[in-house]
């Protein structure tokens, strides 16, 4: 459970900023001293954005993670053909497949599906949706995951931003506008931050994360020194 945002931009450099929370949901089940089972969700760290080996792609993992669907994405990291090929195609028949494969063959299971949202640089920065179903859509803006209604809100407001008229320095800016917009899903915390251009993946969510940890640090440490003066 998570919220993954995507931007083309155009303007100056181009290239695509990727944008996500990074933190996850556990279920277990546990049961009472009377022996009744109840769930219990607990948050955890998660990432959400992976980069194959050659680092021309990527991938922004959103829905069930299990382990049908690691695999999977181990598998394009490391040969991203198969994803130039479906995109070539406009269908990516493993993720169609690894879908229907949890139904059973009956209905759609919403608590159990998995899509990707996928950029490339290939020959240009190119930003995609590939769909639970299998069908993929090149876009300019895209957001996925439980938070992604509250972000697409924030985005329909920015008409600049449907048409790819952005810098990265814009798009950053907006991406994580909408981010924080999706904060109201109680399951987005945290960031990640990556920027794909033609010279190469640039990975910023690290040092976001360490400043944010350093800066809380510090601030509990200034409200402890002026209760200290009082002892």
């Amino acid at each position: 459970m998570s919220t993954l945002i995507g931007l083309k931009c155009e303007q100056g450099l181009e290239g695509i900023v990727l944008i996500s929370d990074f933190s996850g949901t556990q279920t277990k089940w546990n049961y009472s001293e009377e022996g009744v089972a109840y769930k219990q969700q607990l948050r955890t760290n998660s990432q959400k954005f992976y980069i194959d080996n050659n680092r021309s792609i990527v991938l922004g993992a959103s829905g069930t993670i299990d382990d049908a669907y690691i695999m999977l994405l181990s598998k394009i990291l490391k040969n991203n053909e198969l994803i130039k090929k479906a995109i070539k195609k406009k269908f990516f028949k493993e993720l169609f497949n690894l879908n229907i494969s949890r139904w059973g063959g009956y209905y759609p299971d919403a608590d159990k599906v998995s899509s990707l949202l996928v950029a490339t640089r290939f020959d240009e920065p190119r930003l995609y949706n590939f769909y639970p179903m299998g069908n993929i859509e090149e876009t300019f803006a895209e957001t996925l995951g439980t938070g992604a209604r509250f972000a697409k809100e924030y985005l329909l407001k920015q008409g600049k931003i449907i048409s790819a008229r952005l810098s990265i320095n814009e798009g950053i800016k907006k991406g994580f506008e909408s981010l924080y917009a999706s904060y109201q899903d109680i399951y987005t915390f945290s960031c990640d931050l990556i920027v794909l251009t033609k010279r190469g993946i640039g990975e910023f969510g690290k040092d976001i994360r360490d400043c944010a940890e350093f800066a809380e640090k510090k601030a509990i440490e200034r409200i402890r020194r002026k209760y200290k003066k009082n002892q």
